[in-house]
Parts: C-alpha cells; structure tokens; sequence
C-alpha cells in the first residue's frame, strides 16, 4: 500500500485524491461516494449539507455500520 500511495502522490495532488476517495469510497446502505451517501443518509444534496452532516459522513467512511443509527446487529 505504501509503494502504491507514492505513485500516487507522483501522478495526482493530496486535493485530488481526497476528491476521487470521497466519490468511490463504501458509505453502506448501497452508497458509494459521498453524493449517494448525502441523498441516503440526509436525502440532501452534499452542497446542503451542514457542517454537521458532512463530518458524521466523513467520520461515517471509516466503517459504516458502526455508525448508521439504522442498521440493525
């Protein structure tokens, strides 16, 4: 992992990996990117999102059923 985040950083700048991240990165529910993520969770638009709403997502990314006040264990 490490060999493959330097090519990486050699071929995109950290803001653009951030975004390719945000936009395929597993939120649950079906989700993949934050704008799925932002429609399932909020049913918002991520630019409606409030601060709030937007850090539970980020934190959410991590691991998702940990976080989702609906998924049932």
């Amino acid at each position: 992992e490490i060999l493959y985040a330097i090519r990486l950083e050699g071929k995109m700048n950290k803001d653009d990996i951030l975004t390719e991240y945000a936009n395929r990165v597993s939120y649950g529910r079906l989700s993949l990117g934050l704008a799925s993520a932002a429609k399932s969770y909020f049913n918002k638009e991520v630019r409606n999102l409030t601060d709030a709403e937007s850090l539970a997502l980020i934190t959410m990314a991590k691991n998702p059923s940990i976080y989702d006040a609906i998924t049932e264990e």
